[in-house]
């Protein structure tokens, strides 16, 4: 016997066992009609999934500066503008593509490991670098 339930953005449910025990519990995020495109929800579905507990009374830009200032900043230059590496801003990459370059490098850039940046850090710079975009 399956329970769904929906809640904001997440469907969770559960398997239950003879006796009304939860035996396994997952949670699925569900598309809300906001009309707002279903990539740009999951993809700030994803930014603000990545965004630890403590920096949440921080805004995911704001964080993704902090991160940006700390790990790109010597090559793409201050606010993205360019440097030794390529100019960033405006910023029209998705999450996942910036996260692959991130990992695996590409021309002179070199790979940059978890260890370095965190992916929730490549998270807050795509919202940090979205922003300048505007």
């Amino acid at each position: 016997m399956k329970r769904l339930c929906s809640i904001a953005m997440v469907t969770s449910a559960a398997l239950l066992g003879p006796q009304g025990e939860a035996l396994v519990a997952f949670a699925l995020p569900t598309a809300v009609s906001t009309g707002v495109s279903p990539t740009a929800t999951a993809r700030d579905e994803r930014i603000e999934q990545a965004v630890p507990a403590q920096t949440q009374d921080r805004t995911p830009a704001a964080a993704g500066q902090v991160a940006f200032d700390r790990v790109c900043k010597v090559c793409h230059g201050a606010e993205g503008r360019g440097d030794t590496g390529p100019r960033l801003v405006p910023f029209s990459r998705e999450y996942e593509e910036l996260l692959g370059i991130v990992r695996e490098g590409t021309g002179q850039m070199p790979p940059i490991s978890a260890r370095q940046l965190a992916d929730e850090d490549v998270a807050w710079i795509v919202a940090y670098l979205e922003s300048l975009s505007r």
